[in-house]
Order: structure tokens, then sequence, then C-alpha cells
């Protein structure tokens, strides 16, 4: 779901793992006025993500508005995905014996989760969401955006709407948890197999990476 904030002309393409939960509050608070502070729905506290989820990239939805995107170099992405979802998350905890079957483990290490990607994918509809290609979210052409930051250039992503809103705003650290793990924790075979995976993101973003 693209975020559309038409009150100051702009739409931003979330991607996970591109710090797009605090974005999101980011965004919320811009189009509400008040921080999300997560409503109470049967019981149960809804999280952003059930405000706006992230959806496959549909240009119409960009309407006349400055259209935004944070995107990361995918190896690095997909390494905060196993450290956030996989080890903080616990997420493989809940696969089924027939993927346990077929080699998967519930806490795998980070070189068996690239190994087997795709089964790790088949097996967790989390996982599957976390590590989809940016371009599944972004479309394939770069040029459509008005503005990419790379996830170490929100200053600059703020900068732009404290400019549109008039306001003095803060961008606040969510979803860090899990150990810090870099490529020097991949061998090169491993690197090359996620670059492979993400050859589409190379494509249409290496140059802004």
């Amino acid at each position: 779901m693209t975020i559309i904030v038409d009150k100051i002309g702009v739409s931003y393409f979330p991607v996970p793992k591109c710090a797009c939960t605090s974005i999101k509050h980011l965004f919320f608070d811009i189009e509400n006025g008040e921080p999300y502070r997560g409503h109470i729905v049967s019981g149960v506290r809804q999280h952003i993500h059930k405000v706006y989820p992230a959806s496959a990239f549909k240009p119409a939805h960009a309407r006349d508005n400055l259209c935004v995107a944070v995107i990361r170099d995918p190896v690095e992405r997909l390494i905060s995905c196993y450290t956030n979802r996989v080890l903080y998350h616990g997420e493989l905890e809940r696969i089924g014996p027939q993927f346990i079957k077929r080699g998967a483990q519930k806490r795998p290490t980070l070189g068996h989760f690239v190994n087997h990607l795709s089964l790790y994918r088949e097996a967790s509809g989390s996982v599957r969401h976390h590590s989809e290609p940016m371009v599944h979210f972004l479309g394939h052409d770069a040029s459509f955006y008005d503005h990419i930051f790379r996830i170490d250039q929100l200053e600059g992503l703020v900068a732009l709407l404290e400019e549109r809103t008039g306001r003095t705003l803060s961008l606040q650290h969510r979803q860090s948890g899990g150990p810090k793990m870099s490529r020097a924790d991949l061998n090169e075979r491993q690197i090359e197999r996620a670059r492979a995976f993400y050859a589409d993101d190379y494509a249409a973003f290496g140059h802004l990476l």
C-alpha cells in the first residue's frame, strides 16, 4: 500500500527492511497530527503495518504527488531480514515438519539461511514478505521516483518532509531487534548467491546504492 499524503503532496512507497516501520510512523503523524499509538481491535493492539501494509508496486497509486522511496543494498537487507525476523522474532520456530524434513532449521545460521533461501521463503510467509526483492514493491524503473534515499540518507527524507510540512520532525528508530551482522558473516559464494537472487534489484537501483 502506497502511503499517500495529499495535503503535503507526497506518496511514499514502503519496502520492508528499509526503515519502513519508522517511516510509516512518521507519515501517520504527518497525516493525522498525532503519533500512532496502536488501535485496539477485539482486544488486540494493531501494528502500524495493519494501517499501512506494504504491497506490490502499482504506479497508479502515485497520483500527482512527489514520489519517494528508501532503498538498501539487497544483501544487507537480506541479512537484516535474518537477524530481525529469524533470530529476534523467531519466525521460523513455527515452521511445519514438512519443511524440517526438507532440511529447514528453526534457528539456521546466516549461511544456511542464504543457501536455502527459497526453502525458508516457502516455509514462512513473513520471511517471504520481508525478503521479497525491492522491485516487487517499487517496480523496475528508478526514474519513476522523484526522490530515492538510501537507508543511510534518511536525514534527507526527513528534511524533505520538514520542508513540505513546515514542522520539525523526528524519525524514531524501530524494528532494530536482533544481533548486528554483516557481509563479513557470509562467504563469497553465499554473497554471490544472494546477489543473484536480487539481480533485478541491482539492475534497477544498483547505480543509486
